[in-house]
C-alpha cells in the first residue's frame, strides 16, 4: 500500500491518519492493530485475542498514565524539522503507547475524519487526545513487552524492541541483559504467520504494518 504523505519519523501522524484511512476505504475492516516495524509479533496469540467481541468505539493498548502534564523530549533526536526537535507540553490525559494499539471501526473513522496530524508530532498522543476528545478513553491490555523474557515465554503477544538491537542472532532485552537467539526462531514465526494468514484468509498490509480481519 502506497500513502500520500512522507515516510519519516516527522510526518507519522499524517502517515497513520493517511493508512487508516486508505484501510477503512480499501478493507471496511471491524478493526485496526497499529503495529511498529520493530514489534514481533506472536500472530497465534493475537488471533486469539482478536477473537474476542470489542465493542466498536475501543481503543486498547499499553496505557500511559498522565494525569497532569508535562514538557517532553522523548525521541526527539529521530526528528529531522527544526520545530520539532523542541520540546512539547504533553496535556493530561491517558493514551495508549505506539508500538500497538488496538483501535475498532469507529474509533478507526473518528482517527480518520477528525485527527489533526499537525496537532502534536507525538503519533500516539495525537491519537489518544482525538479519541479522548470525541469521549473514548483507552482500556490498558498489555500488547506487548519492551522485555523480550515474557514473549520467549508466551506470556505476551508481541516484543517491542526499543533499543533496535536486534541484530546477528543477539537481542538485548531492556535490563541490558545479553539473550542468545538464533535468527532462524524468527524466521520460523514468520513463516508460521504467512501459514496461519493463509488459513484464515487473514488480510495483511505489510508496508503499513497494519493487521486487519473481519470477524
Amino acid at each position: 500500500m502506497t500513502l500520500g504523505c512522507e515516510d519519516d519519523y516527522d510526518h507519522l501522524p499524517h502517515k497513520i491518519k493517511h493508512a487508516v484511512s486508505a484501510a477503512l476505504q480499501q478493507f471496511d475492516p471491524d478493526f485496526i492493530i497499529k503495529v511498529d516495524d520493530d514489534v514481533f509479533v506472536h500472530n497465534d496469540l493475537l488471533l486469539e485475542y482478536v477473537a474476542r467481541s470489542r465493542d466498536a468505539r475501543a481503543y486498547e493498548g499499553r496505557t500511559i498514565k498522565n494525569e497532569v502534564g508535562y514538557l517532553s523530549s522523548w525521541g526527539i533526536e529521530k526528528f529531522k524539522l527544526k520545530k520539532n526537535r523542541e520540546p512539547e507540553f504533553v496535556e493530561p490525559g491517558s493514551y495508549c503507547a505506539g508500538p500497538m494499539y488496538y483501535l475498532g471501526k469507529e474509533a478507526s473513522k473518528i482517527i480518520a475524519e477528525h485527527m489533526d496530524p499537525e496537532f502534536s508530532k507525538f503519533e500516539d498522543y495525537n491519537i489518544g487526545k482525538t479519541l479522548r476528545d470525541h469521549g473514548i478513553l483507552p482500556a490498558t491490555t498489555n500488547l506487548f513487552y519492551d522485555e523480550i523474557q515474557p514473549f520467549l515465554d508466551r506470556q505476551a503477544i508481541a516484543w517491542h524492541d526499543v533499543f533496535h538491537v536486534f541484530k546477528n542472532g543477539v537481542v538485548r532485552d531492556s535490563a541490558s541483559n545479553v539473550v542468545c537467539l538464533l535468527k532462524q526462531t524468527f524466521d520460523e514465526l514468520e513463516k508460521q504467520a504467512d501459514e496461519q494468514i493463509k488459513a484464515l484468509e487473514l488480510e495483511e498490509v505489510y508496508d503499513a504494518r497494519v493487521i486487519l480481519r473481519k470477524l
